[in-house]
């Protein structure tokens, strides 16, 4: 489709490598000054590390390089200053690769964090129980790399924080997990800024999706996941800033939807059928200055609202059938300067309402709502500037 990947012209090819081979290949970038590369892998495995280094390295050893530019042959030099080898890694005589690392950094002394020269890779193992491309700890950031092919059937049992930091990451075909065991996804594609499409990955597993899409800047949909099993939906697509669209995902086994959806400027519109045991809703829908329509039918578990829709300029009404759990609903339409009506049915729980309504300049009436557990109202009207009247409140 328009806009889809194009691997670069000057790129060294990746060998071929069967779905049933135990393998992983790698294009790596050699940069005129320091090149450092470091590796794990468990099962005994030799890695080549095309630049006619190849090494043996027993299970669970590191396996650290260091490239220098001249060593590499001028053919591989492209129009971006760097030269290219071809990493491969294989497991030894009657061995297998069971586990491969990639978020290793290399033990040079007073080697500060640095970005990896990893283009586009390729993993193979129909054995892997672990494979770790990035991580929660990001000494090493795969900045550069474009991307990312796991093609064989195999025994995966995270793909937690899989692809954080991964800015470059644009292509995922290809991807495949025994979905029977993924039960956490949280944090995978954190600040894949480039991505623009997912694949469909099978998750009918996975409770935790909690800042999956966190940071994806130029995803504008989703594919529809199967999020049925999901608790943790906190941060989920969290500045993602090109988002438009996202399917009715299936939320009834929800419990937070914590800034679920800050921070995305684009999203037009919302709708989930069930929403019956999420307790959070802060700050859910805060800068979604795009948002004209939410549909949010059931919301009789969810606690606190403080900072709602903070910021979501462009919605004019809100109606949330059952706030009736709600005990904070402090700057919860804050700044939503083109409301002009709100129905909240039961407020009688709340004890925070400051900056409620502040900043909303379109708002021209507010019904009679409960107040009388209220502790805090300060600022709840602040600029208002079309209001009229206001009901007279409990404010005992």
């Amino acid at each position: 489709g328009p806009g889809a990947w194009v691997r670069n012209a000057s790129w060294l090819a990746l060998p071929s490598v069967a779905d049933t081979e135990s393998k992983f290949v790698g294009l790596h970038t050699v940069w005129p000054d320091a090149n450092f590369l470091a590796l794990s892998a468990a099962g005994d495995y030799t890695v080549d590390w095309g630049d006619g280094v190849v090494e043996n390295i027993s299970s669970g050893t590191s396996a650290l390089h260091e490239y220098t530019y001249s060593g590499i042959s001028s053919g591989t030099l492209t129009s971006d200053g760097y030269k290219q080898v071809i990493v491969t890694v294989t497991p030894q005589a009657g061995q297998t690769l069971t586990s491969l690392n990639l978020n290793l950094k290399h033990t040079t002394t007073n080697l500060q964090a640095y970005a990896s020269g990893w283009l586009d890779i390729l993993i193979s193992g129909p054995d892997l129980t672990s494979l770790t491309i990035s991580g929660s700890t990001t000494n090493v950031k795969h900045s550069y790399l474009q991307r990312a092919q796991l093609i064989s059937d195999n025994n995966i049992a995270s793909v937690v924080s899989m692809f954080n930091e991964c800015a470059s990451l644009t292509n995922i075909p290809n991807w495949k997990f025994r979905t029977t065991d993924i039960v956490d996804a949280s944090a995978m594609f954190y600040n894949c800024y480039s991505l623009v499409t997912i694949p469909l990955l099978d998750t009918q597993n996975v409770s935790n999706m909690t800042s999956i899409f966190f940071g994806c800047a130029s995803l504008k949909t989703i594919p529809l996941l199967d999020t049925s099993a999901v608790s943790g939906m906190t941060n989920m697509f969290r500045s993602c800033s090109s988002l438009e669209l996202v399917p009715e995902l299936d939320t009834s086994n929800s419990a937070s939807m914590l800034s679920m959806f800050n921070a995305c400027p684009k999203l037009r519109a919302v709708s989930f059928a069930n929403t019956a045991l999420v307790t959070g809703m802060n700050s859910m829908f805060s800068g979604c200055s795009s948002l004209e329509s939410v549909s949010l039918p059931d919301t009789r578990a969810v606690t606190s609202m403080n900072l709602m829709f903070n910021f979501c300029r462009s919605l004019t009404s809100v109606s949330l059938p059952d706030t009736r759990a709600v005990t904070d609903m402090s700057g919860m339409f804050t700044s939503c300067s083109s409301l002009t009506s709100v129905s909240l049915p039961d407020t009688g729980q709340v004890t925070l309402m400051s900056t409620m309504f502040s900043g909303c300049t379109s708002l021209v009436t507010v019904s009679l709502f409960n107040t009388e557990n209220v502790t805090t109202m300060s600022s709840m009207f602040l600029t208002c500037s079309s209001l009229i009247t206001v009901p007279l409140f409990n404010t005992v």
